[in-house]
């Protein structure tokens, strides 16, 4: 027990913190948004997976403007789900107050764990494909398939540095009744995102939020509503400032 009374000048900074879906979030700052709310965390048919905790050596946009490219299935995902056919599924997309909604429906491999995983025998199927992105490193992907199984993963990039994000997901789903291997489910899951992280830390942390540094193509418009959300997002805070 301390004897003396601590000094004034020691001071801890304090931070904004919350502890939602066995995760504490911090906020470094007054937050611009609310944590969302995942319907399947109030849903008693779905459970919750805890999968991965890890430091990914690339940029959080880079991160989430992958998982929402309709292209990379093909050319990423080829020892996993991807079809030979490089043609992106079409996307439809709204906007909302903390970023945008994308839709799609990608037909996809089912190897054989994954016909475990699924309880689906055909070699392909049909993903229902609902992607909620959240300014600016955020996202919830719902993926249904045709016999009505749901499998909902939750993206987060929390930046460490400028080369170096934190890497968070977990998962719903709302097959408990079926006896699911969750083992098998993390394996998965653990297949698909080395696919990923072994393309994305080879690309160019330093990323740009302007349309006209880098090519692109039809399916890389997830990528661009992030940098004009993200670059508006900047562009209201410089205003304030200013102010």
């Amino acid at each position: 027990m301390p004897r003396k009374k601590p000094s004034n000048k020691i001071v801890v900074q304090n931070y904004q913190c919350k502890s939602k879906y066995g995760y504490i979030w911090v906020s470094l700052d007054e937050p611009l948004h609310d944590i969302p709310n995942f319907p399947e965390a109030e849903n008693p048919l779905f459970y919750q997976i805890h999968e991965f905790m890890e430091v990914w050596n690339c940029s959080g946009l880079r991160i989430l403007e992958n998982g929402l490219d309709n292209s990379h299935f093909s050319f990423v995902h080829r020892k996993t789900f991807g079809l030979e056919n490089p043609a992106p599924a079409p996307a439809r997309y709204e906007d909302t107050d903390t970023g945008f909604n994308m839709y799609s429906n990608v037909i996809v491999n089912n190897p054989g764990l994954q016909k475990n995983n699924l309880g689906i025998e055909s070699k392909e199927t049909t993903r229902y494909m609902e992607h909620n992105w959240f300014i600016p490193f955020g996202r919830r992907m719902k993926i249904q398939y045709p016999n009505g199984l749901i499998h909902t993963i939750i993206t987060w990039a929390t930046p460490i540095n400028e080369r170096q994000s934190l890497f968070v997901q977990f998962a719903f789903r709302n097959d408990e009744d079926c006896h699911p291997n969750v083992e098998d489910i993390i394996a998965w899951d653990r297949a698909v995102t080395n696919e990923d992280r072994c393309v994305l830390e080879t690309t160019d942390w330093n990323t740009p939020l302007t349309s006209n540094e880098e090519f692109h193509m039809a399916s890389d418009m997830p990528g661009i509503k992030m940098r004009r959300k993200i670059s508006a997002m900047f562009s209201q805070f410089d205003n304030e400032n200013r102010a």
